[in-house]
């Protein structure tokens, strides 16, 4: 059985309960899996202490959970770019009684090839008064 490293001190509590459990020859399987040799004469609290400083060792207790990801998963953060949605957005808090026609204009001239029509702008003005854009 694959033993997960955990990542918080609540989950290595957990772990170290479960290894409590396990017969010797299971801690043993667990010891050679996890440090890669044999555990020797190691009796059954020396196995658990050996096994639970190697896992701490693994979650790198100096470092928290968001360091110990891959750094795909630390991005930076984009930042906002202008959507027609953000635009409609503006446009409707600047001047909220505007007429379709000229929010219309204002979205073609920054969007061009868009699709923008009086149903949008109705369906824009409809959720923006009910407070349902953000």
């Amino acid at each position: 059985m694959a033993l997960a490293i955990p990542t918080t001190q609540q989950d290595l509590e957990k772990l170290i309960e479960r290894l409590k459990k396990r017969s010797q020859k299971e801690l043993q399987v667990t010891y050679k899996n996890l440090i890669g040799s044999e555990p020797g004469e190691l009796d059954r609290p020396g196995l658990l202490e050996a096994i639970e400083t190697k896992v701490k060792e693994l979650m790198g207790s100096d470092k928290t959970p968001e360091q110990k990801t891959s750094p795909k998963a630390a991005k930076k953060p984009r930042e906002p770019r202008e959507t027609i949605k953000t635009l409609v957005i503006q446009i409707l808090t600047d001047s909220p009684e505007i007429v379709t026609d000229q929010m219309i204009s204002k979205v073609k001239e920054k969007f061009p090839d868009s699709k923008f029509s009086t149903s949008h702008v109705a369906w824009y003005k409809n959720k923006f008064r009910k407070g349902e854009l953000k």
